[in-house]
């Protein structure tokens, strides 16, 4: 998916869950960091998502979109104690992309998203960049992303391709 079909689920998502969502899209954050956030992880002021490590990824300060960071901040004003609410994170992520699935029947998983997203860091900034937004330790799981960019294969296919 591109980065603009993301932006648009965002946009069309009307759902209570909204603020997980944009996690998935802006920041690709997995599940499990999802669950490891807490309320001082998110500096609204400075429009910034500290995302703690995890056993297999490493932590790392991410951007937050503006719309994030109203939703945040009413978020937070709800639930003074927690940034999301842990229980059934895993449940709620399921829940969110059955409804956006609805909207784009292109989205399969939360991981599909997420790989959405690096295949445009990767586009968008060098390798190391886009190694430390996914918060991977080995820069090898950054590279199965460029190899794994269907879409400019696809291009390339029906502009050679003998059959045309």
């Amino acid at each position: 998916m591109s980065k603009e079909e993301l932006e648009n689920l965002y946009q069309q998502y009307e759902g209570k869950d909204k603020v997980i969502l944009g996690l998935l899209v802006h920041q690709g954050l997995k599940t499990g960091e999802m669950e490891k956030l807490r309320k001082t992880d998110a500096d609204l002021r400075r429009a910034q998502l500290q995302v703690p490590s995890t056993k297999g990824g490493c932590s790392r300060a991410l951007p937050l979109a503006a719309e994030q960071i109203i939703l945040l901040a009413a978020r937070l004003q709800e639930h003074p104690g927690e940034l999301l609410l842990g229980e059934k994170l895993q449940n709620r992520v399921r829940s969110i992309i059955k409804k956006i699935r609805k909207l784009n029947p292109k989205v399969r998983t939360a991981k599909h998203l997420r790989g959405s997203l690096i295949v445009y860091w990767i586009k968008s900034y060098n390798l190391r960049k886009a190694q430390y937004l996914a918060g991977h330790k080995n820069i090898l799981s950054t590279e199965l992303y460029q190899q794994a960019d269907v879409e400019d294969l696809k291009k390339a296919l029906d502009q050679f391709h003998p059959l045309k």
